[in-house]
């Protein structure tokens, strides 16, 4: 992942130069931010509450789970470690961690043009917003996006912590609906899905129609694909139990 957010300046044509030093804290500000822009499609009496529940669960999730990678399997099993790219486990840790420093969520509120449009009409904003959204984030190139709309913020009020991820390039001729509904604590697993996906020339929304056609799109979860590290609970969200007794989690939302 972080190879894929390496961006520094290019050389000038017939001027030597020795590359940058991807570890020098001074060249961090040639790496780009990697995440999503959500956009919120619903504005009702107590939404705002869920709405801030749910950015905040996708934030520390994410960072919770980038923290799984910290384990010493992953490091063992990770590729570029054993082709010898890391001298030593410090140095993979410090990969991960600019990870954690490069995690952006862009979100999108605007009850007077955003309020009550369902996926197609989501998608027509997103496609206008492309060239600002990839200023921001990396993960523009992707042409996904995440989407709080009413059902996601009712289910956030209820404790369940989902969203919905839409990809904008779709079309009819193309597998699927084109979205999933995904556990909040999944959004790494769909950068490294969408990553994947375009280093093996797969379609994504082949595989996303591959691994959850015979469900029911408003009820079931994706994960991701499935060849790829589930998480299990290291970056699960919960509500506090009403009853003042704190749940054995690793992630607990107070609200």
């Amino acid at each position: 992942m972080i190879n894929h957010l390496w961006r520094p300046p290019r050389k000038e044509p017939g001027v030597k130069s020795r590359p940058l030093d991807k570890e020098d804290p001074e060249n961090f500000q040639y790496y780009r931010k990697w995440g999503f822009t959500v956009y919120r499609t619903y504005y009702g009496s107590d939404s705002n509450q869920h709405w801030d529940a749910l950015i905040d669960a996708m934030t520390r999730q994410t960072l919770l789970a980038l923290g799984y990678h910290e384990d010493d399997d992953m490091f063992k099993n990770d590729k570029r470690q054993k082709r010898g790219l890391y001298s030593n486990k410090a140095k993979y840790l410090e990969d991960v961690n600019r990870l954690k420093k490069l995690f952006r969520l862009s979100t999108r509120e605007d009850v007077s043009l955003l309020d009550g449009l369902d996926i197609h009409q989501i998608r027509e904003v997103c496609v206008k917003e492309l060239p600002e959204a990839k200023k921001n984030i990396e993960g523009a190139n992707h042409c996904f996006a995440l989407v709080a709309d009413e059902a996601v913020l009712k289910d956030v009020a209820r404790g369940v912590f989902v969203i919905k991820a839409v990809g904008y390039d779709w079309d009819e001729d193309r597998a699927g609906q084109g979205w999933v509904r995904m556990l909040t604590g999944d959004i790494l697993s769909l950068w490294e899905s969408l990553l994947l996906c375009d280093y093996i020339c797969h379609d994504i929304y082949a595989e996303m129609h591959r691994e959850v056609s015979g469900g029911d799109l408003d009820k079931d979860t994706w994960p991701g694909l499935s060849c790829i590290e589930p998480l299990g609970d290291c970056s699960e969200a919960r509500t506090a139990d009403p009853t003042g007794t704190a749940r054995i989690t690793q992630f607990r939302i107070d609200y």
